[in-house]
């Protein structure tokens, strides 16, 4: 695994072959009278703005486009060998021959075999066409005809145009269709690539950028070709998930913060104390960021699931405590003691300590993912989360914590108590009570006890003196 390992370094490090771009072209029309064919080829005839031009053109520029070639393009060669002008590229058999076959059947160039060993053989051959088309580029039938035989004609000194072997694979092929093509006798060709190749991507960055810049040169020449272009890379499909981190790490973290709280809202009916323990996660997640960052975690879709699951397991160092201190009685200051005293040592002992303990086993991990993503990031949630739980919480509760949930309710509504003995009491344990109130000697916790003893006692005697 070391060894390995360091081979990637180096490889990453020291190459300078930056891996292949493929731009895929989707229905190319083929017909002489559709311009699709000019949109794409860069020779003689073809258009200014066509994309094997914008490949060379963006070439000149690697540094932004990270584009280092102009494109292999197919149509180029196809359109070179069928030109008369190369009469040993594309030939055609007139005569009906057992080694070459039927009359119209396909003619190799002259060096190379059976033309090579029997010269007298291809004697008769002929070029494909006396004379091209007007407008210079074939007809649809004759591409039908012809680039099947393009792309089985071997490369040679002879015909160096040949597309077997670099083009093998440059068109979709299709074993229904009697070209073998897809699409082809129709006159269309369903997709098609053109290959470039990238500068040498050495860091994530490198890669994350040029799929980014490969995407935005094949948006704008679909814009402007009116044919649809897509780029593919091998390495495209791992650093996709790249090019959206600031919106998955607003969805993964945003939508969770948004349920917590509705939820703790819900069940408290505290907004109060919901906007605090809000609060307190998006501190923990902010410090949790810039943790990741110095234990050198990179962010891909493992950290943020993980960021996702962290703010669940951050809850709980934060909503004990909470919850504790909303129940209580007293001063904020008094009630942020009771929350410690109470559920200090549980947070401590059944959280943090467990969680650590689960966490350390993962720091002997010979995968580096588990060591990196796992270990480093569930220390530093265990270490933050414990921190801002025990320590940043209750300073802020005994500051501004919300009101006790029991004075809440005593300050809404009075109790059955203190509405009994006004129906209980005659006038003159009112009047008692009343004066006892306003001197200020009673508390009215107090004075209400007080009335229910009177009426009691005085339900009492009343009942004594009937019975006498």
């Amino acid at each position: 695994m070391f060894y390995a390992t360091c081979c990637h370094r180096d490889v990453m490090s020291y190459l300078r072959v930056g891996p292949p771009l493929f731009l895929v072209v989707e229905g190319v029309n083929v017909s002489a009278a559709a311009p699709d064919i000019n949109k794409l080829c860069s020779v003689a005839g073809c258009n200014q703005d066509s994309l094997s031009v914008r490949v060379s053109e963006a070439a000149l520029s690697p540094a932004s486009t990270y584009i280092a070639s102009p494109a292999a393009s197919w149509v180029d060669d196809f359109l070179s060998w069928i030109n008369p002008s190369l009469p040993k590229c594309c030939r055609l058999n007139p005569d009906d021959s057992p080694q070459l076959g039927p009359p119209g059947s396909r003619c190799p160039p002259p060096d190379q075999p059976p033309c090579s060993t029997n010269a007298s053989l291809c004697a008769a051959c002929q070029s494909c066409l006396s004379e091209l088309p007007v407008g210079g580029r074939p007809h649809a039938a004759q591409v039908s005809k012809f680039l099947p035989w393009f792309l089985e004609s071997v490369p040679s000194e002879g015909c160096a145009k040949g597309g077997a072997g670099a083009y093998n694979s440059a068109l979709q092929k299709d074993n229904n269709d009697p070209t073998g093509i897809a699409g082809l006798s129709q006159g269309m060709i369903t997709a098609s690539a053109f290959r470039t190749y990238h500068t040498a991507l050495n860091r994530q960055h490198d890669f994350i950028a040029a799929l980014s810049a490969a995407r935005s040169f094949t948006e704008q020449a679909s814009r402007n070709l009116g044919i649809r272009v897509y780029p593919y890379s091998v390495f495209h499909i791992f650093f996709e998930q790249y090019l959206n981190t600031r919106r998955d790490a607003a969805l993964l973290v945003g939508l969770p913060l948004l349920a917590i709280f509705s939820i703790c809202w819900l069940f408290t009916s505290s907004l109060w104390g919901s906007v605090i323990l809000l609060v307190m996660l998006l501190s923990l997640m902010i410090q949790l960021a810039g943790a990741m960052y110095m234990a050198g975690i990179e962010v891909n879709a493992v950290s943020l699931v993980n960021l996702a699951m962290a703010l669940g397991i951050a809850v709980e160092f934060c909503a004990h405590i909470l919850h504790s201190f909303c129940v209580s009685h007293g001063s904020r200051v008094a009630r942020a003691k009771a929350a410690l005293v109470k559920m200090g040592a549980p947070v401590t002992s059944g959280i943090t300590l467990t969680k650590f303990a689960g966490v350390v086993v993962l720091a002997f991990a010979r995968t580096q993912i588990f060591e990196v993503y796992y270990f480093r990031l569930y220390l530093a949630l265990v270490i933050l989360g414990a921190a801002h739980g025990l320590v940043l919480l209750p300073v802020v509760l005994s500051r501004i914590g919300p009101p006790s949930w029991s004075d809440r309710k005593v300050a809404a509504s009075p109790t059955s108590m203190e509405l009994e003995p006004s129906r209980s009491l005659g006038v003159q344990g009112e009047q008692t009570i009343a004066r006892e109130d306003a001197a200020g000697r009673l508390p009215a916790v107090a004075a209400t006890g007080m009335a229910a003893t009177a009426a009691a006692l005085t339900s009492g005697s009343g009942q004594q003196q009937i019975i006498d």
